[in-house]
């Protein structure tokens, strides 16, 4: 006698909280992935207003150095940037920029070590750049390199 035997298909159910728990999860990665993407939006437009224009003030040569206060070279430098700015006013302008105070600058003028002086003509355009300690001279001799040389303000 031969037996029919039906064969019985089951099919599983995935147990609806696991369906609404698996939901949740997707919309909170949704939500995450948009701010972040807004946030990387504000980043970059801070960034993009970080312009030429603050770092490059007037129509003279700048010498702009980019470093912290922190930073024991850049401490050294201290000095030689106050006299520059003392002695040669009027003819260039000197600067220091606090990279941590200014974050995306680094990315902006490529800085990649501290201190990092660069050197930009009337117009605004990058025409030498140095990385570590920067004797007075030596930014002088630099200068004169580039075609430009400077009178020392006569002391009053």
């Amino acid at each position: 006698m031969a037996h029919n035997k039906k064969k019985i298909h089951y099919k599983k159910k995935i147990p609806t909280d696991k369906i609404v728990i698996g939901i949740i999860v997707f919309l909170v990665m949704l939500i995450f992935i948009a701010k972040q993407g807004k946030n990387s939006a504000v980043m970059k437009q801070a960034e993009s207003s970080i312009s030429t224009e603050y770092v490059v003030s007037e129509k003279l040569p700048h010498f702009v150095e980019f470093g912290s206060e922190s930073c024991v070279p850049c401490k050294m430098m201290k000095p030689i940037i106050a006299e520059l700015e003392k002695e040669y006013s009027g003819q260039m302008v000197v600067k220091f920029i606090d990279i941590y105070e200014n974050p995306g600058i680094t990315e902006k003028y490529n800085i990649r070590a501290i201190p990092t002086q660069i050197f930009f003509d009337e117009e605004g355009k990058e025409i030498a750049r140095h990385m570590g300690f920067f004797p007075k001279e030596d930014i002088l001799a630099q200068w004169k390199s580039l075609g430009y040389e400077f009178k020392k303000e006569e002391k009053k």
